[in-house]
């Protein structure tokens, strides 16, 4: 990375990153919107010439006083500390524990009616609301249609919360003038927000997706091979996966992915896995990557997605995607789109079963789908679109000054470069 040098330091950015997970156990599950904030943290702490210096803010996360400053990932993480007495004398130590480390711009990964606590903490902190699942009504009516096959009832994850609250603390930052831009990965997301929010937003920006991939080579298996990425939590309903495996018991099936939830107790047993289902539990690293890109195609059994990560680590490693959800078109543009099932989704199996077979014996369009994604991926997700996208928010922000040392300090394509070195 070329780093050109001025006679005088540059003023930094102190960046808080608010979110409710981190991808890490110990503060919440490991989700998309935690691998978001890590990624973004992580790229940041690495290019120390952007001038951006990164705090991790947990959006819900309680901790004993003394413990309330961890290290993540180099990176110091902020929790709220416990403090007995009423919910806003907690609020008060939380508050001034923000206030020390000075944070000069907030990034909220989605939004959540818990972040207000944070956000009315630092009402003159310009902020980026980064919309990374707004759910409509018709989300949240299609998501209560789930169940647990043989299970009446829906399972109690992904519990419905209003976000036109929102409403009310954006209405606190106009009066206050506080500066507010919100931004999408994706035209599909973005195009829910307004609705989800309950705001007339005049412009909503663009930031891309960071992917953190190991570069590998890419070497497809030579038996058929099908992954499945991502949490076992209800909503991404395995047991579709589970059933498909033993409809087809010459493919190879590999689930990565932790499940937080306590299935025995709610009528659905993991175990036995059918002879071709190999369940390896959470992946990451060098390895999840050569998994990824070993695999003939993902499969994607959940009842809601936005535009998941997975998705495009999927692509990124030329692996084409079937799926029930489309992401806005981006399962039929590289992969197989098979149509939305309600309920525990087993009726999805025979069209999931029929998609899998058409990719597996057409190697050329296989081959096709997975090579026109990674192109797609490369472009879309690249580091220099984020920090072109970056930069334009900041400059919404009136970060004029810091735009420049950055487009000053950062050689473009240099990002893009590394990232597959």
């Amino acid at each position: 990375m070329s780093v050109v040098r001025n006679r005088t330091a540059p003023p930094r950015i102190r960046l808080g990153i608010l979110s409710g997970e981190f991808f890490d156990l110990r503060l919440g599950k490991r989700g998309g919107f935690g691998k978001n904030a890590r990624t973004v943290g992580a790229f940041f702490r690495d290019r120390p010439e952007l001038g951006v210096d990164v705090v991790y803010l947990h959006g819900w996360g309680q901790a004993p006083s003394h413990e309330s400053v961890w290290e993540l990932d180099g990176l110091p993480l902020i929790r709220c500390p416990e403090v007995s007495g009423p919910r806003l004398r907690r609020w008060f130590a939380y508050r001034s524990l923000l206030r020390r480390h000075r944070i000069d711009l907030l990034l909220t990964v989605d939004y959540h009616p818990a972040y207000k606590w944070v956000l009315y903490a630092l009402p003159g902190t310009p902020s980026v609301v980064w919309a990374r699942d707004p759910r409509t009504p018709g989300d949240w009516a299609e998501i209560d249609t789930l169940s647990i096959p043989g299970v009446e009832g829906r399972p109690p994850d992904s519990l419905p919360f209003d976000a036109r609250d929102f409403r009310r603390v954006y209405r606190v930052w106009r009066m206050l003038g506080r500066q507010l831009v919100v931004a999408a990965p994706d035209p599909f997301v973005a195009s829910k927000v307004r609705q989800v929010y309950g705001v007339r937003f005049r412009n909503i920006g663009h930031l891309p997706t960071l992917l953190d991939m190991v570069p590998v080579p890419v070497r497809k298996s030579p038996r058929p091979r099908v992954i499945f990425l991502g949490r076992l939590d209800p909503i991404k309903r395995p047991w579709v996966f589970w059933r498909l495996a033993e409809r087809l018991p010459e493919v190879e099936f590999i689930c990565l992915g932790a499940s937080h939830f306590p299935y025995p107790a709610h009528g659905w047993q993991p175990v036995p896995l059918p002879p071709n289902l190999q369940w390896l539990g959470h992946v990451d690293g060098h390895a999840r990557a050569e998994l990824l890109a070993s695999a003939w195609v993902l499969v994607n059994t959940s009842i809601h997605e936005a535009v998941p990560t997975s998705f495009l680590e999927a692509l990124q490693c030329e692996t084409p995607i079937v799926s029930c959800q489309d992401a806005g078109g981006l399962v039929s543009r590289f992969g197989i789109y098979v149509g939305r099932f309600p309920g525990d989704g087993l009726a999805a199996v025979p069209h999931l079963e029929g998609a899998l077979l058409a990719l597996i014996q057409d190697e050329q369009r296989r081959v096709d789908l997975g090579r026109q994604g990674r192109a797609w991926v490369e472009s879309a997700c690249s580091p220099d679109r984020f920090l072109t996208d970056w930069h334009a928010l900041l400059g919404e922000l009136g970060f004029r000054r810091s735009r420049r040392v950055a487009e000053q300090s950062y050689q473009p394509g240099a990002a893009a470069k590394e990232s597959r070195t």
